[in-house]
């Protein structure tokens, strides 16, 4: 709950105008703070004690396409924030229906996420294999990987604290990739047009650079996100 000029009761402006993620157009998918998480005993959302292994992450956007762990130590419950802890050599999120974008399709994904590394190490938001990824490889520099194998890196935006909750949101408009973080474009633009394939939360599949730390909240629309779309959803992701 939110109080104020712009009264917010669980995600519902009462005055009007941007709600949550859903109230975009394109919201493909959706894993949403401390929603449609179940632990491995039936436990659901707030119910799960601290540090319970994640049997799955339910999509809000009403597609059923879920988050789900198999084996291992899979990602935790955090009870202190609602978030899902992706903490050093957990297992990865699989998605039950791959995401297949097409080569010259907009896209835009949206992540609110703190890790527990001050430096950052090669951590993998979402992706394939080797050649599909969206990773943040330092707190100065994330990097794509689309299926034609090549590796652009976005820098030369200001240092990120990495330890706090940023938002951080990928968007390609025509081919061209622009990384915002905390609601500001960040560092260089990039080039690349190819088709992107997604199986994996958390990780690359088969399973390497993991993500080492918490999310509270992740998105993905098939179209490149307005300047507005941005603000509004910085503004929704850092009121959880």
């Amino acid at each position: 709950m939110r109080l104020g000029l712009g009264i917010t009761i669980r995600n519902k402006n009462l005055l009007g105008g941007f709600s949550d993620p859903s109230s975009i157009s394109g919201l493909q998918l959706w894993f949403q703070h401390n929603n449609g998480l179940t632990d491995s005993v039936g436990n659901t959302n707030s119910n799960i004690p601290d540090e319970g292994i994640l049997d799955s992450w339910d999509y809000q956007s009403g597609n059923n396409n879920h988050a789900t762990g198999a084996g291992g130590d899979r990602p935790r419950y955090t009870s202190s924030d609602g978030s899902v802890n992706f903490k050093a050599n957990v297992k990865f999120f699989s998605l039950t229906s791959t995401i297949n974008i097409a080569s010259g399709e907009d896209f835009s994904f949206v992540f609110y996420v703190k890790n527990n590394n001050a430096t950052v190490n090669s951590d993998t938001f979402v992706g394939d294999d080797t050649n599909d990824i969206l990773i943040w490889w330092n707190t100065s520099q994330f990097s794509i990987r689309l299926t034609d194998a090549t590796t652009n890196n976005i820098t030369g935006g200001a240092s990120i604290t990495s330890t706090n909750y940023n938002t951080i949101m990928f968007v390609r408009t025509s081919g061209t990739i622009q990384l915002y973080v905390n609601g500001s474009a960040w560092g260089n633009s990039v080039t690349d047009n190819d088709a992107f394939t997604i199986t994996t939360l958390g990780s690359e599949s088969p399973e390497a650079n993991n993500f080492h730390g918490w999310w509270k909240d992740m998105s993905y629309y098939n179209k490149a996100l307005s300047t507005g779309e941005i603000s509004d959803l910085h503004t929704y992701l850092t009121n959880l």
